[in-house]
Parts: structure tokens; sequence; C-alpha cells
């Protein structure tokens, strides 16, 4: 189930970056002591302008759309290609 997560969110991250001229990109978030990813399905998102990465609760609602479509369309990019 991790492998397949990965995939949709790499597929997720790509869309994302498209609908916003490459702003944001999704990540899995890692334990900030070991640099490790963490087990959970918790995400954060890497914002080029800022630059930094920063929780997906701290996304605005439009932005919190795209993140959701992006998603949403990555689950079916995964889907597909199994």
């Amino acid at each position: 189930l991790t492998s397949l997560f990965d995939q949709v969110v790499a597929s997720a991250s790509e869309r994302l970056a498209r609908m916003s001229d490459d702003r944001y990109r999704l990540k899995r978030a890692e334990d900030p002591e070991n640099r490790q990813r963490l087990a959970g399905l918790d995400l954060v998102v890497s914002d080029a302008f800022a630059c930094k990465e920063r929780p997906v609760r701290t996304l605005s609602g439009g932005e919190t759309f795209l993140a959701s479509l992006a998603l949403a369309l990555g689950l079916s990019d995964a889907v597909l290609a199994q």
C-alpha cells in the first residue's frame, strides 16, 4: 500500500505543479530528526515561491481545492497504471 500511495502522491504532485504554474508540489511528510518518511499518510506542500515546505492544512480554500483535485487525478492515474 505504501508504494501505491507513493505513486498517487508522485502523480498528484506533477498535476498540482501544472495547475499551480510550478508553485506547489506534494510530498509525504518526513520525520525532521532523521529525515525519514513517516509511516502515515501525512502530506506537506512544497511552496516554490516561499522556498519552504508547509502542512497541507495551511493551504487556502482555492489551494486546497487544487490539491484535492490533483490527488483525485493522481489516484486515477495510479489505478489506470495497474
